[in-house]
Formats: C-alpha cells, sequence, structure tokens
C-alpha cells in the first residue's frame, strides 16, 4: 500500500479600503469603495488560488473600485 502525500496549504491575506457615502446612517447611499489586497501562499497551495492569473505564483495584489446604489 502506497501512503497519500501530505498537503499542507496555507493562505494569509490582507486588505485596506476606503469607503465614502451619501450620508452618515449604515443605508446612506450612493457608497464607493477603493481597496487593496495582498496576499501569499505556500508552494502546496500553488495553482490553486487566484486563477490563471496567478497560477504560478505564491503571492499576488489585486485592486478595485465597487459602488453600490439603490433606486
Amino acid at each position: 500500500m502506497s501512503e497519500c502525500p501530505v498537503i499542507f496549504r496555507t493562505l494569509s491575506k490582507l486588505t485596506v479600503a476606503q469607503q465614502w457615502s451619501a450620508g452618515r446612517g449604515y443605508w446612506a447611499r450612493p457608497q464607493i469603495r477603493v481597496f487593496g489586497t495582498y496576499a501569499n501562499w505556500n508552494d502546496d497551495s500553488k495553482g490553486q488560488i487566484g486563477g490563471e492569473a496567478f497560477a504560478n505564483d505564491t503571492d499576488g495584489f489585486t485592486f478595485g473600485v465597487q459602488m453600490e446604489a439603490w433606486w
């Protein structure tokens, strides 16, 4: 009988974001957010995180803008 290899996957992530809204209340809309996220993972996780963009990497940075509005 052969033994299965032990796989130990890790992932660490840090996100920084700022949000602005048209008012002070929880339900105030519209809102706009900017964010940046840095993540790193070990070799056992390589190819399993972030899709094709990060397939051969063990770390990555993403950023973006989100907007939320209600009618």
